[in-house]
């Protein structure tokens, strides 16, 4: 029994799945070609798929009423071409969906005699039954005064050999299809296009039936979009959709062929200067008009009524999600000003004015209840808004205040405001002056008091319950005035203070008011934009004129007769004055704002001028607020992989900044350091680049904000590797020329013992005692040798792990290196070393910079061609408070005061080509400086060593000794 219910449940939902996903059918007005591509490519490419459609497309044929299947309901969607507005106009259940070709598909091909349409009379013309009837063409032989009694007409075989074999003067043709049919064959012909004479075609329309579009609003326009995809694909691909078309659907024509159909096709679509599908207004109205105007549609046709959208708009302003959240969320719950007529009022629990008209309408259209939640003051309805106990307040201005708890829907209603006093009270002229010297009363909780308390510090305004007791006060003369808007101040003066109080002055900002929504639901604000939307004027106006219509009395108080005139005519002339002040007022204002506009264009072009510079800086430049990126230049975007600023702004340093380097900015950031700095800078993709940093905090529009700039250093890096290298390559030169050297003396001893021994053999003179001993000084060679081949290995190992190491220890082992080119040379090497002396960083750099610094003194005392007797370079090293110093000197005489200072620079060097490169001593000096973050000063001295006086350069590498 449990089987059978399960199974009956199976087979229920399966009948229910397949039930909402019945296919949707599109009828095609011909057979597959490229004229449809934009339907198969997104049946193809999945467009449909992904917008959750099942799409079937059919072939046209002649037994096929393209129209009258779709109208029916047979068929969901059809294609057809200009004359379905002419059927729309007379049929009201067809709508109109999309448009494709902006200009018609259809010509007239000529044989090479006729070029105008007027030499078309007399002639023979091919044409399909209604291509003379309802087209751009008949348009065009109606506009020359053409009729069919002008030419004679033979049925069209949608073939080219008629025209071909001369049997007929001219024939229709589609400009996608016939033509490239007569070119293949190389048939000269004319084109008449109707396009040439003004007459434009309204082609391939997208169509549907009234009741489909009302049913399946979402759907259609899923329909529409995943279309409009399948076009602009097709139109960027045609040879791999022709492909798609001749393999898969139709090979009636070529690849070629429909590669040429996808050429002229998009020469009809225009994408470049239309949106794909879209509905141009102005060329459906010249359409519809010339329509009209040969009286195929009826003059009083308003192509509006065939629109989608405009249907959409008459039938519902709301999309399915509205529909969806309204039905879950059961009733909209309303607050409102219990007393503030005649906007609106809680009167026996019912909501009545002119807010309550308005939110009839709304409810006609909403399909849930809103409930009103009573209350006794605006302070107390503002109160449970911001508890959320009310979803909307149904009119409220939007103000800061409010805005912190609610988002505003457009104005529906907008009105000045004015300030009321007593009878005896002059004229306002300077709202400003009356708001400080002055008290004026304003509703507690009311837009006024927020903005006006803002805006003038030194106000005078006064706080009240409601509008009947600040009228009241105001009549008492417990305040000089009151601030409401026109329409409230006069429904309660015409009411109860006639006679007593005036509208003595307006403001000048309009006092427009909308829908609160609570700002944690977007789509009911939404939801009450578009009720806002759809009041038409006149709706507008019955409720104005309902509120708002002044009852005069129809007899005259004659008593207060010249009274009333003395009054009128004090109003006149003090309004005159004010006229005439007011123009003294405008022509000095409008002076001031052409002055103004004029500075404001100066401004605008200096900061253009301003970011120009700021975007050719070679450095990134970031802005930032609280550690958030609020601006950067455009070298910025560029270094960082991004494509546009919006992307970078609202990033925290953390985004911008390696992980490893993120430690050191944040203490420069909460330090307000100011020097440069180095750290990896990252990219958009995850990578990085070092650069250099420097920053500084500013005051700038009340803020604390911090200017970084960024220096890529990628470059300057790379080329210091390659520096790097060429040192050590050079060096490599100096250390083969060494070895060289020392390797000479232990091969000929090893050279001498092999030769004695072969000797002593040979003769029989071999002595055993001899020959050990022999052996012993082949082995200290062969030793000798192993040692300078290790020596050799370390000094180029690329080891780049910091270890601590012995000083001592690296310059001896530089001296062994250099001994064997340095005896040669005749020059002497004094050492003087600190076996105590450690540091932590790198051995092998700190070889090769010492070596380079040896190298260089040799040469030196070369070049200057020092006497034998007087070649020296002494090496002291020594600890000094937490510094090892490493100190070398030489006898060759100094460096030239005039070049002393450029040493260290790159590619700079005293030598020939052909000896030096200049980057021996600027790799010295990149290593200890950066690599170990030492010194290096050189200068020169004199020094006495062993009695005798010396002349030269002195080194000095000062290494700091911390631990590790």
């Amino acid at each position: 029994m449990l089987l059978r219910i399960f199974l009956l449940v199976i087979l229920f939902l399966n009948f229910a799945l397949s039930d909402n996903k019945k296919p949707i059918t599109l009828q095609l007005n011909w057979k597959y070609q490229f004229e449809f591509s934009g339907y198969i490519t997104a049946l193809e490419k999945g467009f449909y798929k992904d917008a959750g459609l099942d799409i079937i497309l059919k072939e046209y044929n002649n037994n096929i009423d393209v129209v009258g299947d779709v109208l029916s309901g047979n068929i969901d969607f059809g294609i057809y071409s200009s004359s379905l507005i002419e059927i729309g106009s007379k049929n009201p259940n067809l709508v109109l969906l999309a448009n494709y070709f902006k200009r018609s598909a259809l010509v007239l091909v000529t044989n090479k005699d006729i070029l105008t349409p007027l030499d078309l009379i007399g002639s023979k013309i091919m044409a399909g039954g209604f291509e003379l009837e309802n087209t751009a063409i008949a348009t065009l032989l109606r506009k020359f005064a053409i009729t069919k009694k002008d030419i004679n007409i033979v049925p069209h075989t949608f073939g080219i050999d008629e025209f071909v074999n001369g049997e007929v003067d001219a024939m229709t043709a589609f400009v996608s299809n016939q033509l490239y049919l007569l070119q293949q064959k190389n048939i000269s012909y004319n084109i008449i296009d109707p396009t040439n004479y003004g007459i434009f075609g309204f082609e391939h329309n997208l169509f549907t039936n009234k009741s489909f579009a009302l049913e399946n609003q979402d759907i259609i326009r899923k329909f529409i979009e995943a279309t409009n995809l399948g076009w602009k694909y097709a139109l960027e691909n045609p040879l791999e959709i022709s492909q798609l078309i001749y393999d898969k659907y139709s090979q009636a024509k070529s690849i070629d062929a429909l590669m040429f159909e996808a050429y002229q096709i998009r020469k009809l679509i225009m994408p470049n200067v239309y949106p794909i599908g879209s509905i141009d207004p102005i060329l459906l109205e010249k359409y519809v008009s010339d329509m009209k105007l040969e009286s195929w549609i009826d003059k009083g046709f308003d192509v509006k009524t065939v629109l989608f959208d405009n249907l959409m708009s008459n039938d519902t302003i709301f999309k399915d999600e509205h529909f969806a959240y309204l039905k879950q969320k059961k009733q909209i719950t309303m607050c409102v000003d219990p007393e503030w007529m005649p906007y609106e009022k809680l009167e026996n629990g019912r909501h009545i004015g002119l807010a309550a008209d308005y939110f009839e309408l709304f409810a006609e259209k909403l399909t849930i209840p809103i409930k009103v939640i009573p209350t006794t003051t605006w302070d107390e309805s503002l109160q449970k808004a911001k508890n959320r106990e009310c979803d909307i307040l149904s009119l409220a201005v939007s103000t800061p205040q409010r805005r912190e708890y609610m988002n505003f829907t457009k104005p529906y209603i907008s009105y000045p405001l004015v300030i009321v006093t007593k009878m005896d009270k002059l004229f306002v002229t300077d709202i400003e002056s009356i708001i400080t010297e002055e008290k004026l009363g304003v509703v507690r909780g009311y837009a006024p008091f927020d903005i006006y308390s803002k805006r003038y510090p030194n106000h005078k305004l006064v706080q009240v319950k409601d509008v009947k007791t600040g009228l009241e006060m105001v009549r008492k003369g417990e305040i000089y005035g009151f601030i409401d808007t026109l329409p409230t101040v006069g429904y309660e003066i015409q009411r109860h203070y006639i006679g007593e109080l005036k509208i003595a002055g307006k403001f000048d900002d309009l006092w427009q008011m909308g829908i609160g929504v609570r700002n944690d639901d977007m789509i009911l604000l939404e939801i009450f934009n578009k009720l806002v939307d759809s009041v038409s004027n006149d709706d507008i106006q019955t409720i104005s004129n309902k509120w708002f219509a002044v009852i005069y009395e129809e007899t005259v108080d004659y008593k207060n007769f010249w009274q009333i005139l003395s009054i009128i005519t004090f109003i006149v002339l003090l309004l005159l004055y004010r006229q005439m002040q007011l123009k003294k007022y405008n022509d000095a204002l409008n002076k001031k704002q052409i002055e103004l506009q004029r500075a404001k264009e100066e401004v605008e072009n200096s900061l253009k001028t301003f970011q120009t510079l700021i975007d050719s800086t070679m450095e990134a430049i970031f802005l930032f607020e609280n550690r958030y990126c609020v601006d950067v230049n455009i070298v910025a975007v560029n270094k960082l992989g991004y494509s546009s600023k919006q992307e970078i702004i609202g990033k925290t340093i953390s985004d911008l900044v390696s992980p490893e380097s993120l430690e050191i900015v944040k203490q420069y950031f909460a330090n307000d350091m100011v020097e440069p700095y180095e750290i990896d800078v990252l990219k958009k993709d995850s990578t990085t680049f070092p650069a250099i940093v420097q920053g500084r905090f500013l005051e700038l529009g009340g803020k604390k904000l911090r200017i970084s700039t960024a220096l890529d250093l990628t470059e300057i890096k790379r080329r210091d590797k390659l520096l790097f290298q060429q040192s050590k390559m050079a060096a490599m030169g100096e250390m083969i020329g060494n070895i060289a050297h020392q390797w000479r003396q232990p091969l000929s001893v090893i050279s001498t013992v092999a030769t004695g021994m072969k000797f002593q053999l040979e003769y029989g003179v071999f002595e055993p005692k001899e020959a050990i001993k022999d052996l012993d000084n082949l082995n200290d060679a062969t030793q000798y040798l192993s040692k300078t081949i290790d020596d050799f290995r370390n000094f180029f190992k690329n080891n780049k792990f910091k270890v601590e190491f012995n000083i001592s220890e690296v310059i001896q082992n530089d001296i062994n290196l250099l001994q064997s080119s340095f005896r040669n040379s005749f020059i002497n090497i004094d050492l003087n070393l600190d076996d105590t002396l450690y540091i932590y960083g790198y051995k092998n750099e700190l070889t090769q910079a010492i070596l380079n610094i040896l190298n260089n003194a040799k040469d030196a005392i070369l070049q200057n061609e020092i006497d034998e007797d007087d070649r020296i370079i002494i090496v002291k090293t020594y600890k000094k408070q937490n510094f090892a110093i490493i100190d070398i000197s030489d006898s060759a005489g100094g460096v030239p005061e005039s070049i002393i200072d450029k040493i260290f620079e790159p590619y700079f060097t005293t030598k020939h080509q052909s000896q030096g490169t200049g980057i021996g001593l600027y790799m010295t000096y990149e290593i200890i400086v950066k690599n170990f973050g030492g010194q290096i000063l050189v200068h020169n001295k004199e020094f006495e060593h062993n009695d005798k006086k010396y002349y030269g350069a002195r080194f000095k590498l000062i290494l700091p000794m911390g631990n590790k």
